[in-house]
């Protein structure tokens, strides 16, 4: 990072879409650790169009059914949302709650950026598995 003069953010949390949300939380250069004990607290008072997967184009669709945050999102009737949004409204609903079946792993950062090196690769991957271990316990 220091190195190139590279912004970096990283998240960290049990699946790629709370990793996600934990790395836009504090930009640039901040590390934030998203558990999902946590996700009332610091994930549902964020406005639904900060939500990774809703779209420019959906924004005013969720706020005409009072969805205006993710912790509407999170805490309303699915039936209202599947009639809306169909299955994919569903999913949403679901990460909104913490529930992501995709695992965050560093081997994903690391397969999208190839400024990295192998030895970097070798360290982070050592620290992937004791993260992993910690933050699903």
């Amino acid at each position: 990072m220091d190195e190139l003069k590279l912004p970096c953010s990283i998240g960290i949390a049990p699946n790629k879409f709370l990793a996600k949300m934990a790395s836009d939380m504090k930009k640039p250069n901040g590390i934030t650790v998203l558990r999902k004990r946590d996700i009332a607290q610091l994930l549902w008072p964020k406005p639904i169009e900060e939500m990774h997967g809703i779209g420019r184009r959906t924004v005013d669709k969720w706020k005409k059914l009072s969805i205006h945050s993710i912790g509407d999102l999170a805490n309303s009737e699915r039936d209202i949302i599947v009639k809306k949004f169909g299955e994919r409204g569903l999913k949403l609903q679901d990460r909104a709650n913490g529930i992501d079946e995709r695992r965050s792993t560093l081997t994903h950062i690391i397969g999208s950026n190839r400024l990295e090196t192998q030895k970097h690769y070798s360290e982070i991957h050592v620290n992937e598995r004791s993260l992993t271990r910690h933050f699903n316990s």
